[in-house]
């Protein structure tokens, strides 16, 4: 199985799923008000700070049978929260001072149900960070120059290309040592995570 080749697929989907919210569209052609841009900052900002916490609990997880798996999710979860504190700075010059107001009931459950996910299929994390990942890598360098703080969005556009060539390449090194039928529990986890987030989103 094509393991990278299906996960590249949904995202592609992924893609489109984004560019079907109004606040994305809006983004991308460069008509998004303040207050829709607020909303989108603030679902990049839990995405980062889940994920951070996600990748670092899938890390210890496999810490003693995948210690190389471990060493990169170790190094993926530091990346991830750098990015969410670049997406507060963005929001707290748009004078929203913290992230609180972004964590509604949806947003809890998905952050809970993320990091229940690491600690009992740390794998699946792989899709997860595959997703987001390459999707941001395609979908921020076509956003035009914005009248908003947007560090967070140049950030993106500049580095999840190479992101996106590194997690490929994890998921490669996984597929090599992992039964077939784990692939699949990949996708299925990559649809359900992304499916949680649009929910936050289109909530935001």
């Amino acid at each position: 199985m094509d393991l990278v080749g299906r996960l590249d697929g949904e995202v592609q989907v992924f893609l489109e799923e984004l560019k079907a919210v109004s606040c994305v569209e809006a983004l991308i052609g460069g008509t998004i008000t303040r207050e829709a841009y607020i909303g989108l900052l603030g679902a990049c900002y839990l995405i980062e700070s889940y994920s951070s916490r996600a990748v670092e609990v899938a890390g210890s997880a496999v810490a003693e049978s995948s210690p190389e798996l471990s060493r990169r999710f170790g190094i993926c979860a530091a990346g991830e929260r750098g990015h969410a504190e670049v997406a507060l700075e963005d929001l707290k010059g748009l004078g929203v001072p913290d992230g609180e107001r972004f964590e509604i009931p949806e947003a809890r459950e998905y952050r809970a149900f993320l990091e229940q996910e690491a600690a009992e299929r740390p794998e699946c994390i792989l899709a997860h960070s595959h997703a987001f990942e390459c999707a941001s890598g395609e979908l921020f360098p076509q956003v035009p120059e914005l009248p908003f703080p947007d560090r967070f969005i140049r950030l993106h556009a500049r580095e999840d290309p190479g992101h996106s060539v590194a997690i490929r390449r994890t998921v490669r090194m996984f597929e090599q040592t992992s039964p077939e039928t784990m692939g699949e529990d990949l996708v299925v986890f990559a649809r359900e995570s992304r499916r949680r987030f649009l929910g936050v989103l289109e909530q935001l």
